[in-house]
């Protein structure tokens, strides 16, 4: 089971009654244990959304009759050291687990410290070739080629067809990825497309290149249009990235020197904007304990400018062996969340929700759990500032 200094993770416990008699954790065996004056126990597994472990085994016997009285166990919720118990009753162990090695967790959050603005992007560090650097002409150029801007990033390869990703699960922040391809009048075929949204993409954005050209510009959920770049001896795919939001990244097809049926030609791209002011600012919002059913503002916070809230992020501990994790309902506007907090760990949740200059912005925290247990929460939001 989960390892914790004071079992607040995961947990098997050992109940008489309301009366809890052990709190176990980890790898090692618990001691035997006898329940004297007892007319029956509990045993209860609670877990949180975390790490889990491989489980327990325990046999028990039940008598009545007994030998030596074994040491009184102080009916606490915290894990209590249980001393042996000598008998000359005949009992059976449970086979050995291996305790496995664990990276311990931190009981209590990290201080939340304030997010710096984000500054401009500065201009790529890479200028794009006005031209296609030539390579050596060696062979005919390689047919489906594999490239992902994670592996091979500034390669510049000559290739008859193929695929050009990212490469990652999540694209990573402030980055500026590409990869060329040579060959003549390549046509692309988007087959994935999630890249952050903005109106005039001045956040993230993946960029098709003809030299110096920028042929397209492309951001947000939806496939870009097909794409042939007529007249041209190659191509080049950028990514640039900010340091706030980052989605899951792109997959494009290509073949060059191809015939098919026409294609329609990007519109040409309207005059370069300057991206909106974007400030991260980070907010704590304190505490509060909430019983089963409770709820209450979390936060309150007015701006004297409009703002986006980007992300709320809870954190809760409860109180009473059957509580296991609580689980929250998050309400700000129109976002609604329901959500399972892991004991003594921020859990965030992404939302996009537009708050105007002067308005609070309140964040609403309910306790959806009914059992004998309060939630001490806390709550933080980060804001993201518009134009």
């Amino acid at each position: 089971v989960e390892e914790h200094e004071t079992c607040g993770y995961d947990a098997v416990e050992v109940l008489v009654g309301a009366e809890v008699r052990g709190r176990f954790c980890g790898g090692d065996l618990p001691p035997r244990m006898r329940l004297e004056g007892s007319t029956g126990f509990t045993i209860a597994l609670s877990s949180d959304a975390a790490v889990q472990g491989r489980g327990f085994a325990v046999e028990f016997v039940c008598s009545s009759s007994g030998t030596t009285a074994p040491p009184t166990i102080p009916a606490t919720a915290a894990p209590t050291q249980v001393t042996a118990v000598p008998t000359a009753a005949p009992t059976k162990s449970p086979p050995p687990v291996t305790p496995r090695p664990r990276t311990p967790v931190p009981e209590t959050p990290e201080p939340v410290t304030a997010v710096p603005p984000v500054p401009t992007p500065p201009p790529r560090s890479t200028p794009v070739p006005e031209s296609t650097p030539a390579l050596p002409a060696t062979g005919a150029p390689t047919a489906d080629v594999a490239l992902s801007l994670k592996d091979d990033d500034g390669r510049t390869v000559r290739a008859a067809s193929g695929s050009i990703g990212d490469g990652y699960a999540t694209y990573p922040a402030e980055e500026e990825l590409s990869v060329t391809v040579v060959g003549d009048d390549c046509e692309l075929t988007w087959t994935a497309f999630d890249v952050e949204e903005h109106e005039t993409c001045g956040y993230d954005a993946v960029e098709v290149l003809v030299g110096a050209e920028v042929r397209g510009r492309f951001c947000g959920g939806d496939l870009p249009p097909r794409m042939r770049l007529e007249g041209s001896t190659g191509f080049t795919i950028a990514l640039s990235s900010d340091a706030a939001v980052q989605g899951r990244g792109f997959a494009v097809d290509f073949v060059c020197g191809a015939t098919s049926e026409p294609v329609a030609t990007p519109a040409p791209l309207p005059p370069s904007t300057p991206a909106p002011t974007r400030e991260v600012e980070e907010v704590p919002c304190g505490t509060a304990t909430l019983r089963p059913g409770a709820s209450a503002v979390m936060c309150d916070v007015t701006r004297g400018y409009d703002v986006v809230v980007s992300r709320v992020e809870l954190w809760a501990e409860t109180g009473g062996f059957l509580c296991g994790a609580p689980r929250l309902r998050l309400d700000l506007g129109d976002a609604s969340r329901s959500m399972k907090v892991a004991e003594g760990r921020w859990v965030a949740t992404d939302v996009d929700v537009a708050v105007g200059a002067g308005e609070a912005v309140g964040v609403r925290v309910k306790n959806e759990n009914f059992l004998v247990c309060r939630a001490d929460v806390r709550v933080r939001v980060t804001f993201v500032r518009s134009a």
